[in-house]
């Protein structure tokens, strides 16, 4: 049934009762509102959630996460978006039993691509990268070729040390079929950047941070590049930014590895 037949069906009968007797509108009108709230505690949690997460209160983003994730009746979405987020939190095992559960149980096609993507994520995380790169693989050999799909092959391309070549051109496919992600345009840089291409890391890094000043990967991989150009004042320029940048579990890029190009950086 859906929702529209749903919603006129209840008015209706809310309608019809209140005819009958007010009372009996009142209690019927009541009862209407309670089912609907309990019905759609998953989702109204699992909103609230993703709302204080992006407003970067994660322990309250948690909280209802897990009262969404503990409901009845909820859909594999809400199980998929609390698994995520966990991952994003630091808590990957964790994330790692919620989508193995997942993909034990019949699900559509689109839930079980979405959950191995994301299980994809989580093996990177907890090291397993040939697992990840392989499921990735098969996935994106398979058809399942999102924007999201790949950036998770290139990166773990780059991360196995596949031939490089092979992994750039790749990676210019992924710049060709979403040039607006960050991530296939970290991906593309990092592949000029090991082919020695500075200008062109460069070129693309100056876009990337215009576009996200807040991405790590963005301003360190820049102040490499330029690092390698020879302009030693831009790439320290480049790197001092990092600091005012959003850190995340997921950022690829460590803080030690900052602090070393910035230490490199001032010896010059």
């Amino acid at each position: 049934m859906s929702i529209l037949l749903t919603v006129v069906i209840v008015l209706a009968a809310i309608w019809l009762s209140f005819r009958l007797n007010i009372f009996l509108g009142i209690i019927v009108s009541v009862g209407a509102i309670a089912v609907g709230y309990y019905s759609n505690y998953a989702n109204l949690m699992a909103g609230r959630a993703n709302a204080e997460f992006n407003k970067k209160n994660y322990d309250k983003a948690m909280s209802y996460y897990e009262k969404a994730y503990k409901s009845k009746g909820r859909k594999f979405t809400v199980d998929i978006s609390y698994a995520q987020a966990l991952l994003r939190t630091g808590k990957p095992e964790k994330a790692l039993e919620i989508i193995n559960k997942i993909l034990e149980l019949r699900v559509t096609d689109e839930i079980k691509k979405n959950a191995k993507q994301t299980r994809c994520m989580i093996n990177y995380k907890l090291g397993n990268l040939d697992e990840a790169y392989e499921e990735a693989q098969e996935m994106f050999d398979d058809g399942f070729r999102t924007s999201n799909m790949y950036c998770l092959v290139g990166f773990l391309m780059l991360l196995r040390n596949m031939p490089i070549d092979e992994t750039l051109e790749f990676c210019e496919k992924a710049y060709d079929y979403d040039s607006d992600n960050r991530d296939n345009v970290d991906n593309l840089i990092v592949c000029y950047l090991r082919k020695k291409e500075y200008k062109k890391a460069y070129e693309l890094a100056k876009e990337l941070t215009e576009a996200f000043p807040e991405f790590v990967e963005g301003w360190y991989h820049g102040a490499i590049a330029l690092k390698n150009l020879g302009d030693i004042d831009k790439a320290l320029e480049y790197a001092s930014k990092i600091k005012d940048c959003t850190r995340t579990y997921m950022t690829t890029v460590s803080q030690e590895q900052v602090n070393s190009l910035l230490i490199e950086l001032q010896k010059n």
